[in-house]
C-alpha cells in the first residue's frame, strides 16, 4: 500500500563463537537491514522504545517463532514509501569476561533527500556476573539526526530492570531543533 510496483526490506543476522576486539570488548553478531521503497518511520520506532518492542528488530531472539510479530514491528517501523531507501549495517558487542555488558546496535540511513540517520540500540548489563545477577539493567535507546527538518531526536528507556528486589524504570527524551526557529528539550 502507498507505493505503485513493489516495496523490498530485508533484514539479516548472524551470531557466532565471539571475536576478540582488545579492552575487554568481543564481536558476537553481524547483520543488516536493506529496503527498497521502504523509509524510516521516526514515531513508530520512538514507541518501539517506549514499549520494549525495539530490540526484537535488530537481533532477534527467535524470528520463525515471532515472525508474525517480527514481519509487524518491520512494517511499522519501515513502512512502504515510494522513491525511498533504508539501509545499514548491525553489530553485537560484548564486553568483560565472563560477558557483563552486550549491545546490539544498528545504524540505518535513509536516502534520498531527506536524509535520515537512525542510532538504534539495546544494552544490557548483568553485574557482578550473568547467572544471579544482583543488578539487571536493559536499555533500549533511539538516535535519530533528521537532516532534512534540522532536527536530532534521542529517547531511551529502561525495560525489565532490577537491583536486587527493587525494579528500576526510567525514559529520557531529548529534542533539538537548529533551523529557523532553534529549540531544545531535555527530559529524564
Amino acid at each position: 500500500p502507498g507505493v505503485s510496483g513493489y516495496s523490498f526490506l530485508i533484514v539479516i543476522s548472524a551470531e557466532f563463537t565471539p571475536i576478540q576486539l582488545g579492552f575487554g570488548f568481543t564481536l558476537t553478531g553481524v547483520g543488516g537491514l536493506c529496503g527498497i521503497q521502504r523509509a524510516v518511520s521516526v514515531t513508530a520506532l520512538q514507541e518501539g522504545v517506549r514499549s520494549g518492542t525495539l530490540a526484537s528488530l535488530l537481533f532477534s531472539r527467535d524470528p520463525i517463532g515471532q515472525a508474525t510479530q517480527l514481519i509487524a514491528g518491520l512494517q511499522r517501523a519501515f513502512p512502504p514509501t515510494a522513491d525511498r531507501y533504508v539501509f545499514g549495517p548491525m553489530f553485537k558487542l560484548g564486553w568483560g569476561t565472563p560477558t557483563l555488558l552486550t549491545a546490539d546496535l544498528g545504524i540505518v540511513l535513509q536516502l534520498p533527500s531527506p536524509i535520515i540517520i537512525a542510532l538504534l540500540g539495546t544494552l544490557s548489563a548483568k553485574i557482578p556476573r550473568p547467572e544471579g545477577a544482583v543488578v539487571e539493567i536493559n536499555l533500549d535507546i533511539l538516535g535519530v539526526l533528521d537532516l532534512g527538518e534540522k532536527k536530532l531526536s534521542i529517547d531511551a528507556s529502561l525495560r525489565d530492570s532490577r537491583i536486587a528486589a527493587f525494579t528500576l524504570t526510567g525514559d529520557l527524551a531529548l529534542r533539538y531543533s537548529w533551523g529557523a526557529e532553534p529549540d531544545f528539550a531535555l527530559s529524564l
